[in-house]
Parts: structure tokens; C-alpha cells; sequence
């Protein structure tokens, strides 16, 4: 297969756009509210969890570039692009969800459904191109820490959702 830039530019910017939108709603964390919560001794600072999910969503654009070079015709394909389709949408709706609407047990519910949509996009992946898996590895483990932190959070907190304050 030939390589085509235009194409991984394309997959990377499409992430990047995922997760441009997502910042907007982690935008929200710096709300009284958010502040106001118990956090996790682990916590990263704010800005170093959008740093990282910037070279996290470069690389589930190179994973989806190697994917869309496969004939569509592909066994496990078009499963593939819906179960990545799936997966970045819940990790647009995850800050939204916490920092926007202000109901922390959903968004953890909302990060381990992605954990799991995210699983299940890596085993396609790799099934299609083996380099994905480890692409898509760092993403998981990401994830998996990020729902960690979203658990604890729900833990430490006695209100599950915020109280609408005038």
C-alpha cells in the first residue's frame, strides 16, 4: 500500500477535531463547582491531562489511517471504523459530561463505556494492521487511568450531581 499524506493528515486532524472539542467543554473545570470537588492524590494538573490527550489523539489518527488504507471490502472493517467512531464520540462527551453538565457518576460510566468501545476498536485494529495495537495501547492505558481518577472522584464526593446554584 502506497502511503498517502494527505490521508494521515486527514485521520490525525479529525481526532484533533474530537478533541478540540473536548477542550472546549474541559474549558467548564475552572467552573466554582469543579472546584470545589475532592480530587484524586493522583491528578494531574489540567493542563498536562490536555497535553496528553494531543499526542493520544495524533496517535488514534495514525491508527485510523492505517485502517482506512485497507480495501473497504475487508473483513472486520467497517466494525473496525464503527467501534473508533464509537469510542471517540464518548471521549467528546466525557468532559461535557463532567465539567458542563456537572454529573460525575455519568461520566464515569461514560469513560468506561469508552474503555470498553476502545478495547474492542484495538483488537479490531490490530486484526486489520498489528501496528495499531501498539498505537492504540497508550490511548487504553490513558483511559484506563483517567476512569481510575473519574471513580475515585465519584467516590470522595457525597453530591453525585451538582445542585443548580443561581
Amino acid at each position: 500500500m502506497v502511503f498517502n499524506s494527505f490521508l494521515l493528515i486527514a485521520c490525525v486532524l479529525i481526532c484533533q477535531a474530537a478533541g478540540g472539542v473536548s477542550g472546549i467543554f474541559t474549558a467548564f473545570s475552572k467552573n466554582p463547582w469543579y472546584q470545589t470537588l475532592r480530587k484524586p492524590a493522583l491528578q494531574p494538573p489540567g493542563g498536562m491531562m490536555g497535553l496528553i490527550w494531543v499526542g493520544l489523539y495524533v496517535l488514534m489518527g495514525a491508527a485510523l489511517y492505517l485502517v482506512l488504507r485497507m480495501p473497504s471490502g475487508t473483513p472486520g472493517w467497517k466494525i473496525a471504523l464503527v467501534l473508533f467512531s464509537v469510542q471517540l464520540i464518548l471521549s467528546v462527551l466525557w468532559p461535557l459530561l463532567l465539567f458542563k453538565i456537572k454529573h460525575p457518576f455519568i461520566a464515569f460510566v461514560d469513560l468506561l463505556l469508552m474503555w470498553i468501545f476502545l478495547l474492542g476498536t484495538m483488537i479490531t485494529f490490530a486484526y486489520l494492521s498489528p501496528a495499531c495495537l501498539f498505537l492504540l495501547a497508550p490511548v487504553w492505558i490513558w483511559v484506563s487511568f483517567e476512569a481510575y481518577l473519574a471513580f475515585v472522584l465519584v467516590s470522595l464526593n457525597d453530591e453525585p450531581v451538582a445542585t443548580v446554584h443561581p
